[in-house]
């Protein structure tokens, strides 16, 4: 709790905790005598902002409207057959992407991303070798796919060296953890931040 006195009359001024969605993320919120204020800084030019870290990469890929999946086969027990999976079980807009399958897991399946509905408004998990992954990577920056989650065991560094090369590091994550991992706490956290967005606790 921060006191303050402008015109000699005592004020209290309490910063509310910065939400984690990405939607909040470029403004800071204010409890001022029982009102809520937003402040919204300036823009900084791309020389001049920090590297986006991984929780707001995360963030920014579970913002995305569709969602679709590379690696899948009928062997349930591959991971991205899992995160397919996991997709579902969330109610996501998932579709599979396989050159031959037409159905995968009970959902209709593309051979390709170019055959993406939407590509700028889908994220892609990818669980490829890693020479399929670049080779994905390079589709995908073409495409303007809003987001990639690159897999544990998917990059190596001619992958890593593509997207840092292409300026593609701020909504590429790769060298964490799995979705399968992290898909639950990120899920519950953008929930409530959006049900609680704004309020004091």
């Amino acid at each position: 709790m921060v006191s303050l006195e402008p015109f000699n009359s005592p004020v209290k001024v309490r910063l509310l905790p910065r939400p984690y969605h990405i939607r909040a993320a470029a403004r800071d919120q204010f409890s001022f005598n029982g009102r809520t204020i937003t402040h919204h800084p300036r823009v900084l030019s791309a020389s001049t902002m920090r590297p986006t870290t991984v929780q707001e990469k995360q963030e920014r890929f579970f913002a995305a409207s569709h969602f679709a999946v590379i690696g899948v086969s009928h062997d349930r027990s591959r991971p991205a057959s899992k995160v397919l999976g996991w997709y579902r079980d969330q109610n996501m807009d998932v579709i599979p992407v396989h050159p031959r399958e037409k159905r995968l897991d009970g959902l209709h399946a593309i051979p390709s991303i170019s055959k993406l509905p939407s590509p700028s408004t889908t994220a892609l998990t990818i669980s490829t070798a890693p020479y399929v992954t670049l080779s994905l990577l390079k589709q995908a920056h073409a495409l303007s796919i809003s987001s990639i989650w690159i897999q544990p065991g998917a990059a190596d560094k001619h992958v890593v060296d593509y997207i840092q090369a292409n300026n593609l590091s701020e909504r590429v994550i790769w060298g964490g953890p799995c979705i399968l991992q992290e898909g639950d706490h990120i899920i519950q956290r953008r929930w409530f931040d959006e049900t609680y967005e704004g309020q004091s606790f």
